[in-house]
């Protein structure tokens, strides 16, 4: 009787627990997951980046096109762009962010400065152009100003 307790216990404690090597194909496996998953997701983080700024992009711009279009009525038929790229112009009456440098300031631009990352926005008014003033170029190598 002794001898039978003895082999159940030799059993159950043989039995318990993973192996080693069992233990290392796991650790292979979440490895060889993880090597797929985060340049996966860094990608797919830099095309909502991407996304994101085009839409603020096509945001400004189409409160700009709104504004000039309604200038035309009060100046009796010649549009204006606006003076300046401000909260009046938005119905949330902020500046949207730019998603690149996270800023939703804008600076006057003159149509030639280069971009430097001091503002969210760059404004000309004389021509209604707006721009991401971002330094660096996207994930498919186009500068973030062409935006």
């Amino acid at each position: 009787m002794n001898d039978c307790v003895r082999q159940n216990q030799l059993r159950s404690n043989s039995q318990s627990g993973f192996t080693l090597i069992e233990l290392v194909i796991v650790i292979v496996i979440l490895g060889i997951l993880t090597g797929i998953a985060v340049p996966t997701y860094v990608g797919m983080s830099n095309e909502a980046k991407e996304s994101s700024a085009k839409g603020a992009v096509g945001s400004i711009r189409s409160a700009i096109g709104i504004n000039y279009s309604k200038s035309a009525l009060t100046t009796g038929g010649t549009p204006v762009y606006p003076a300046a790229l401000d909260g009046t112009l938005f119905s949330s009456a902020k500046v949207p962010t730019n998603p690149v440098n996270s800023l939703a300031t804008v600076q006057v631009w003159d149509g030639v400065a280069a971009a430097d990352n001091a503002t969210g926005w760059q404004y000309q008014s004389s021509t209604g152009k707006a721009r991401l003033n971002s330094t660096g170029n996207d994930s498919g190598g186009a500068a973030w100003t062409t935006y």
